[in-house]
């Protein structure tokens, strides 16, 4: 017994990266075969699971990769793919294939098994371009963490790597502890322009947390409701994770445009989910806005706090709340800023994306 508790402890200190690049030595490859002889770029751990913020991400990517490479073949290796499927689209791999990562929050060892594979992939090929799109990253201050930090600084070392981060906290830690070239630049999807000019129905959204980055109190929530209800206003609860059985490779894009079409209608939207605020923005649909457990709302607000009619709120305080909720009902955004900060958005990814990949 102590002898298996001691082997489980060496093993907990090992960095990730060694343990996967043995399972993926082992792995017997798929036989994936690829119609398109050109050169491909490839979105590994592209959603196709329930969460509709990290499939507005990879429709996001896959839009702004075909704008930027046009004669490329863009090919999305689902998340959800086994080690020997992922062992056999790698098999396809030419040193003239650009390799990306789906952007969202989930560097870091509290998604470890999407962090294995984003590690395992960038060290499998240090001779292709490798780009992680906007990432926040949140390694914490644990065994594990700093264990994944270490496998990070093993994997993310390539000359060849971009990392971009979608918020300066991110950046500074990608900058200071990786050798890849760093970029700060906004979450992929606020590139989407998805504002919607038609009548609001009467209703309010609510769309809430219920996961290990929830962080305002049920009590709050049920406060929160009560102060709606005496706008006379109907009241309707959604989520952005819709449920994974309900998601498919072909279905996924109309199910976002249909959640969209569905925020757009809305008189306002509150929530403590960061693409929650972000469906909230591209549609130009008022929203009061909650912080999460890890900052990254915080963070990434700061892209789009001059649009004047997305409220973030640091907590819940009853008249504090009411009085946003009484200026929030009567707001209109403002498409011409919509559009000026759409504009300065893809400037910031031409540098990211266009001269990162000069400089490698």
């Amino acid at each position: 017994m102590k002898y298996d508790c001691m082997k489980e402890w060496i093993r907990n200190l090992i960095p990730p990266v060694f343990i996967w690049r043995n399972a993926y030595r082992k792995a017997k490859a798929v036989d994936i075969k690829l119609s398109s002889q050109n050169n491909n770029i490839y979105i590994f751990l592209a959603a196709d699971y329930g969460n509709l913020g990290d499939i507005a991400i990879t429709y996001a990517q896959n839009k702004l990769l075909r704008m930027y490479f046009p004669n490329y073949n863009i090919i999305e290796v689902p998340s959800k793919s086994s080690l020997s499927e992922i062992k056999g689209y790698c098999r396809n791999i030419k040193k003239t294939d650009i390799l990306t990562i789906v952007g969202g929050g989930n560097m870091g060892d509290l998604y470890a098994p999407l962090e294995n594979m984003r590690q395992l992939i960038m060290s499998l090929f240090p001779q292709n371009i490798i780009i992680s799109f906007p990432q926040t990253a949140d390694f914490s201050n644990t065994t594990k963490g700093r264990i994944y930090k270490i496998s990070g600084k093993i994997s993310y070392s390539s000359a060849k790597t971009v990392l971009l981060a979608r918020d300066h906290r991110s950046y500074v830690f990608m900058h200071k502890t990786f050798k890849a070239q760093c970029y700060e630049t906004p979450d992929i999807v606020l590139t989407l322009r998805k504002w919607y000019v038609h009548e609001r129905i009467n209703n309010i959204l609510f769309c809430f947390r219920e996961d290990a980055e929830k962080w305002i109190p049920d009590s709050f929530i049920s406060q929160i409701k009560q102060d709606c209800e005496r706008m006379s206003c109907n009241i309707e609860v959604l989520d952005t994770h819709i449920g994974d059985e309900y998601i498919n490779m072909n279905n996924k894009n109309q199910k976002l445009n249909d959640f969209l079409l569905r925020i757009s209608l809305a008189k306002i939207l509150i929530t403590d989910r960061l693409h929650g605020m972000i469906f909230a923005y591209i549609t130009g649909t008022p929203a009061i806005v909650f912080p999460n457990s890890n900052k990254k709302i915080q963070e990434c607000y700061k892209w789009i706090e001059n649009c004047g009619f997305i409220y973030y709120l640091d907590n819940y305080k009853e008249m504090s709340f009411s009085e946003f909720l009484n200026k929030v009902i009567t707001v209109h955004p403002d498409l011409n800023i919509l559009e000026n900060n759409y504009q300065r958005f893809m400037k910031i990814f031409d540098r990211a994306i266009i001269d990162g990949i000069k400089c490698v």
